[in-house]
C-alpha cells in the first residue's frame, strides 16, 4: 500500500501550483550547535531544526502507509568526521481510510555528533552545510528540499550552548533497550513483541522499522502493569532477504517523562 500511495502523491504534487503552495512556507530548516566554538579533536553536536507550521506534518524514516521518509546530509569539511544522524521517537498520525503515517509535527531536532581533527588552527573559519529533502503534508502534500550553512570558529576551552535544546531532543532519541534502565527484557515471534519493564509504564506506542524484505500492520499494543505486548500482522515481499528489523517503543517513565526505546525484531517467515 505504502508504494501505491506515495506514487500517488508524487504524481498529485505535479498538478500543485508552485505560486499558490510554497514548501518554505511551511517549513523552516536551520541549524545549531551545542558548543560555542569547535575544540581541536574534542566532538561536538550538530542540531538540524525544522520548524514546521501549524497542522502541518513531515515523516519520521519509516513514513507508515503513506509518505516519504525525510533525509538530512551535513557537508563538513576535509579531516571531520561525521556520525549517525539520530531521528526522536515520532508521532503517530492517524489518516482517513485506516492509513497510520509516523512522524513529526511543530518542530523537530535532528542530530548529529561531529569529531574534528586535533590539528585545527585558532580562529580557523569552519563551515558546515546541511541539505533535506522531505514530504509535508496537511490536506495536500508538497515536496521540500532546503538546505542551511553556518560558518563556526575554531578555539579551545569552547562553552556549551543551546543546552536546554538539545538536552530536550536528546531525551526523545531511542535509546537501545537493552542499556535501557526500564526494560527488562524483550523477545519477539514472527507475529508480537513483549517488552518487560522493570517498572510499570504508560502510553506505549510502537513503531516498526523499515525493511525491503517485508513491512509490519494491525499493529495492537496491550500494556498491562509491567508488561507489554505488541500484536501485528507482517507482510512480506521477499522473505530471502529477511533481516533484523530496528522498531521503537515510545514510552511514559514512571516519573511522567517521555522516552523511547529501540530493539530489533527478527522474523522467520512462518506466516
Amino acid at each position: 500500500m505504502r508504494i501505491n500511495l506515495a506514487i500517488i502523491i508524487l504524481l498529485f504534487l505535479t498538478s500543485i501550483s508552485r505560486s499558490q503552495f510554497k514548501q518554505q512556507d511551511q517549513v523552516h530548516f536551520h541549524m545549531i550547535m551545542d558548543h560555542q566554538t569547535i575544540e581541536p579533536g574534542k566532538s561536538f553536536r550538530i542540531g538540524m531544526i525544522f520548524d514546521i507550521s501549524p497542522g502541518w506534518h513531515i515523516y519520521w524514516t519509516n513514513p507508515g502507509d503513506a509518505g516519504l521518509a525525510t533525509s538530512v546530509k551535513l557537508h563538513v569539511p576535509p579531516g571531520f568526521k561525521v556520525g549517525k544522524v539520530v531521528f526522536p521517537v515520532p508521532t503517530q498520525f492517524p489518516m482517513p481510510g485506516g492509513i497510520i503515517c509516523y512522524g513529526y509535527n511543530t518542530q523537530l531536532m535532528l542530530i548529529a555528533q561531529v569529531t574534528p581533527p586535533d590539528d585545527l588552527k585558532a580562529r580557523q573559519q569552519i563551515p558546515i552545510t546541511a541539505e533535506t529533502d522531505f514530504l509535508v503534508c496537511e490536506r495536500i502534500c508538497i515536496g521540500g528540499k532546503q538546505s542551511t550553512s553556518e560558518i563556526y570558529t575554531a578555539a579551545k576551552g569552547s562553552g556549551p550552548r543551546n543546552v536546554e535544546l538539545f538536552d530536550h531532543w536528546q531525551s526523545l532519541i531511542p535509546t537501545p533497550a537493552d542499556q535501557s534502565p526500564f526494560v527488562q527484557s524483550v523477545s519477539n515471534d514472527d507475529n508480537s513483541v513483549m517488552i518487560i519493564w522493570q517498572n510499570p509504564v504508560t502510553d506505549v506506542t510502537f513503531f516498526p522499522g523499515t525493511s525491503d524484505a517485508m513491512s509490519i500492520g494491525n499493529i495492537t499494543v496491550l500494556n498491562r502493569e509491567s508488561h507489554t505486548q505488541i500484536l501485528f500482522v507482517p507482510k512480506y515481499y521477499d522473505k530471502t532477504k529477511l533481516a533484523l528489523v530496528s522498531c521503537v517503543a515510545g514510552f511514559i517513565d514512571p516519573q511522567g517523562v517521555h522516552r523511547a526505546v529501540e530493539f530489533p525484531v527478527s522474523f522467520k517467515g512462518n506466516n
